[in-house]
């Protein structure tokens, strides 16, 4: 299921409204970005707490249809947003720790509930559902991912966008260009966006790097 009323215009009906003021009607053209943004880091709060009230109507259903022992249920979103006065607005136009970051609820029948800070990926869905499913082969055979609750911990991963892909570890983060018109757009900071010496990094994590387009070319 796609929820849409996290994402801009930020939509949520007047009862979901917890924080106040907040932008009624968001308009990228007659908006003043230095004036709203906090009326519309507001209107992103009551757009998730939205999308909070539509997976309790979800859960709500598949428990009285005694259907919720027997489903797995995966929560999550596409990416995270930046929300507030600096940098640009919104998803797609850095690869901020605001914008890439994004809660994971994977299933875990019989595993206590529990918070894991630690690094994961979309691409260990895969590996964490279908074993859950029956299927036996492993991970590696259908998957770049671990499973995200008895595999090994991430010591990096790749991030995806429209045009570039990226590395990030705890300690770096490199953007890639994929397309020819986004070259320049090569850069490599540290993992909380503080330019970083591009050397460096590669004298470091050559190897994976290495790794990394080799992995974009296996399930082609």
């Amino acid at each position: 299921m796609f929820f849409e009323s996290p994402h801009a215009p930020y939509t949520f009906p007047p009862e979901c409204a917890l924080t106040k003021p907040y932008v009624a009607d968001l308009n990228y053209l007659t908006m003043d970005l230095k004036k709203d943004i906090g009326a519309i880091k507001n209107s992103y709060i009551n757009a998730c707490r939205h999308l909070d009230t539509q997976l309790d109507r979800v859960f709500v259903y598949l428990r009285e249809k005694k259907l919720l022992d027997s489903t797995l249920v995966v929560v999550t979103g596409d990416h995270g947003r930046r929300v507030h006065g600096e940098g640009p607005l919104g998803h797609h136009s850095a690869f901020s720790e605001e914008a890439d970051p994004r809660p994971a609820d994977p299933p875990r029948p019989g595993v206590t509930p529990r918070v894991v800070d630690r690094m994961t990926s979309h691409l260990d869905l895969p590996a964490t559902v279908l074993p859950r499913l029956g299927v036996t082969n492993p991970p590696a055979d259908y998957s770049l991912g671990s499973d995200l609750i008895a595999g090994p911990p991430r010591e990096w991963l790749l991030v995806s966008g429209w045009t570039e892909v990226v590395y990030v570890d705890d300690a770096y983060k490199a953007i890639f260009p994929v397309k020819s018109y986004t070259m320049t757009r090569q850069q490599v900071s540290t993992r909380d966006d503080a330019p970083s010496d591009k050397s460096v990094f590669l004298g470091a994590c050559r190897d994976r790097v290495t790794q990394m387009m080799k992995d974009l070319r296996r399930f082609q």
